[in-house]
């Protein structure tokens, strides 16, 4: 909550030590108080989740959301899986914002630097040269607080690029279905032929959080137009995340087929 002013509005005409130092700076109205009540926010949700409806949230359920739209239908191994990943997200969600507004908040914040250094810094093997620009303004909007565009361009790319990555391990994955229609891989595919090759358990948290009805389902949500802004907040911070990990540690990600 004004966590975004510029340095000229927030630094005070006092030796940068102060700053540096102890970070005395202007923090707009109400600014730490939001971040405390925020934090504290995290904590208790987590808590109710854990005492309330365990039957419920650890060996499946299903319901309709609000728009309509099967929630649920997990399996009790998967509801476990579920509630874990889902305390794991929030406790990072708050770290990733946190060290986003650091960054933001740095006098040596310079948005072409950055820029410059994502576009020449890519070494993952299943972005394609066109792709990256897609990459790098998705990045940037996350990094600056933007996460409905952030998640908007990064969404379809994360999906592409899970793709490309299964693609160059099993070869072609589209399958046709009839002479004159052929299917495009979808993400479902994708993290099937990659389960074996993730280093990290990081198989289940893409597959709940980006596909599965019975957690957030990102992708299918974005799709049809189902968030609300305060969705887009809630959730885009990981999904940024995600994306970053996937841009620059794909050898901390996937073993070497």
């Amino acid at each position: 909550f004004h966590q975004t002013m510029p340095a000229y509005a927030y630094m005070y005409a006092l030796p940068y030590e102060y700053y540096d130092k102890y970070r005395i700076r202007r923090y707009g109205f109400h600014g730490t108080s939001h971040r405390y009540v925020s934090e504290v926010a995290i904590e208790k949700y987590c808590t109710n989740s854990c005492n309330q409806a365990p039957f419920l949230s650890m060996f499946g359920s299903a319901r309709l959301g609000e728009h309509g739209q099967i929630i649920g239908i997990a399996s009790p191994e998967e509801g476990v899986y579920i509630s874990a990943y889902r305390y794991y997200r929030l406790k990072w969600r708050y770290i990733i914002e946190k060290a986003i507004l650091e960054v933001i908040e740095s006098p040596k914040f310079d948005e072409n630097e950055i820029c410059q250094a994502l576009c020449e810094h890519c070494t993952a093997s299943y972005i394609q040269p066109y792709q990256v620009l897609f990459w790098v303004k998705g990045l940037m909007y996350g990094l600056k607080g933007d996460l409905i565009s952030a998640v908007h361009i990064l969404t379809p790319q994360i999906g592409r690029v899970l793709v490309n990555k299964a693609e160059s391990i099993w070869g072609d994955l589209s399958a046709l279905h009839r002479e004159d229609h052929q299917d495009e891989p979808g993400l479902s595919k994708a993290l099937e032929c990659l389960k074996p090759y993730f280093k990290e358990d990081i198989y289940n948290d893409l597959r709940f959080f980006l596909n599965a009805g019975a957690d957030i389902n990102l992708r299918n949500c974005v799709a049809h137009g189902l968030w609300s802004p305060q969705q887009f907040m809630d959730h885009g911070a990981y999904l940024w995340w995600i994306a970053l990990k996937l841009y620059f540690c794909e050898d901390e990600i996937f073993t070497g087929a």
